[in-house]
């Protein structure tokens, strides 16, 4: 005859191992990105992101926190800094690699130009960077300064919640497998 206590225990010792089969995910989640962003030389920042209100080209303004819920990339950029032009077209091919996850996912390119017409130039001559991706302006560097910027172009992954998961200080291949992996593992939650 098994005391009761024991019966209590065996169902107990059940339970915590059903919630290690149903929890690893959330262990290999953050394994996976985490060596993912190591692979690709992001710095690990794991804080909030300061809220900031940007004005788009149209004049429009918005504030990052109008996309909570989104897994959010942040490029700070500017049209004179060349590492920064070579950068933007492999960040085009990775918007439209996240094509089907616009519900989930925006790229946000933040110019550190002062010269509107300059920027509004360079851009006409790379249309497709205008359509996979919100541009603003921070001629004065306000934002830069906020994040603590150090060198352009710089990156910030943000996630769902507004927390800085990783930094990139210089040009990435953004064209990559390992890219788009690391964003779509962000953007399911497979938590």
């Amino acid at each position: 005859m098994i005391p009761n206590w024991a019966k209590v225990g065996v169902v107990l010792i059940g339970l915590a191992m059903a919630a290690v089969v149903v929890a690893p995910a959330s262990g290999s989640y953050e394994g996976r990105v985490f060596s993912d962003l190591a692979a690709l030389q992001g710095e690990f920042v794991n804080r909030p992101v300061p809220d900031f209100e940007l004005h788009n080209l149209n004049g429009k303004a918005f504030k990052l926190s109008d996309y909570r819920g989104k897994v959010v990339f942040l490029n700070l950029w500017a049209t004179w800094c060349k590492p920064c032009r070579d950068e933007l077209p492999s960040m085009v091919q990775l918007a439209a690699k996240l094509e089907a996850e616009r519900e989930s996912f925006v790229m946000i390119a933040v110019a550190w130009d002062n010269d509107p017409e300059a920027m509004g130039e360079f851009l006409a001559s790379m249309p497709q960077v205008m359509r996979n991706m919100v541009i603003a302006r921070d001629p004065d560097g306000q934002l830069t300064n906020q994040l603590g910027t150090r060198k352009l172009p710089e990156t910030y992954i943000i996630d769902q919640e507004g927390q800085i998961v990783a930094r990139f200080a210089n040009m990435r291949d953004w064209d990559s497998d390992l890219a788009k992996r690391i964003f779509l593992s962000l953007i399911r939650r497979q938590l």
